[in-house]
């Protein structure tokens, strides 16, 4: 087992100790992702948030919980075995009363370390993952919006461009594995003759999947095509969606699709994302899901 690193527990200790529980929380979370930070004794560290992500699909919430509070106490016997080395070996060596006094008060500030952190990251995250449409998301869906969800609830940041992203990618993985991969072999009923003719563009796109993957723009724009034409081909494209998706309304999401991308793209190439907007987004990306996810996804 590799000790936790002097520097980072020695950061940890002293924010638990003046009682800076937020930043104590910031800082064990990130040295918990980080892949070169090891194992301590009895505490499961996981090397980058998307072990975080699979740990947590095996073992569920309630684990997951318990599995924080592993991680606090093992801090605690660091920090408290640390600070048994620090104390005096001289004559003025401080009671055995005034040591359990220090130690409680140290347990104290940890056990209020790790409710808070329950509370701001553990909590939020039941509440999604109780939601329908969570047990539906694809696992690389399910990935996008952990890292999304954890950054805008837990992070202090001037610019909120990468959870835009986050969440973006999440309704594109969801958009290409449900629709346009199982599409691109439903289109090949049509004759090319009509394909040519109404949109020889899309069949390049779906002959072309193994070459490159569909962005986000293309997502986009093909769904609101299909929503503002009329080519039988377009046609065929909605219904093909409603048939497995939940009935939605169709104007509402072409609305939200073009805001989605436009902030999207901010994010994306220049500009500044501000929670509020990042938040918005959130809402918006997650109305989506609940929409087209809020009965079970037919397969055929």
């Amino acid at each position: 087992m590799h000790a936790m690193k002097k520097s980072v527990l020695k950061e940890i200790q002293n924010l638990i100790i003046k009682g800076q529980l937020e930043r104590a929380i910031s800082s064990l979370i990130e040295y918990c992702e980080k892949g070169d930070s090891g194992n301590y004794e009895e505490s499961i560290l996981l090397s980058t948030q998307f072990h975080i992500i699979e740990r947590k699909e095996r073992i569920g919430l309630g684990e997951f919980s318990q599995e924080i509070n592993r991680i606090a106490q093992a801090v605690l016997r660091i920090v408290i075995d640390e600070e048994k080395k620090s104390l005096p070996i001289h004559e003025e060596k401080e009671s055995s009363e005034s040591i359990d006094s220090r130690l409680i008060a140290i347990e104290t500030k940890v056990d209020k370390l790790t409710e808070l952190l329950k509370a701001q990251w553990v909590d939020p995250i039941k509440l999604l993952e109780n939601e329908y449409f969570w047990r539906h998301l694809e696992p690389g869906s399910k990935n996008y919006l952990y890292s999304a969800e954890k950054t805008l609830i837990l992070e202090d940041l001037l610019d909120f461009s990468s959870v835009v992203i986050q969440y973006a990618k999440t309704l594109e993985n969801e958009f290409i594995n449900k629709v346009f991969l199982p599409y691109s072999n439903f289109i090949q009923d049509f004759g090319q003759d009509e394909i040519n003719e109404y949109n020889g563009r899309i069949m390049k796109l779906m002959s072309n999947f193994n070459e490159r993957m569909i962005s986000f723009s293309d997502v986009v724009n093909y769904i609101l095509w299909g929503i503002k034409e009329k080519s039988n081909m377009k046609i065929s494209f909605m219904k093909f969606i409603e048939k497995r998706f939940s009935i939605i309304n169709k104007e509402e999401l072409a609305k939200d699709l073009e805001g989605i991308k436009d902030l999207r793209n901010r994010a994306a190439h220049v500009g500044v994302i501000t929670k509020i907007e990042a938040e918005d987004f959130r809402n918006k990306v997650l109305s989506i899901l609940k929409n087209i996810l809020n009965r079970p996804y037919k397969i055929k």
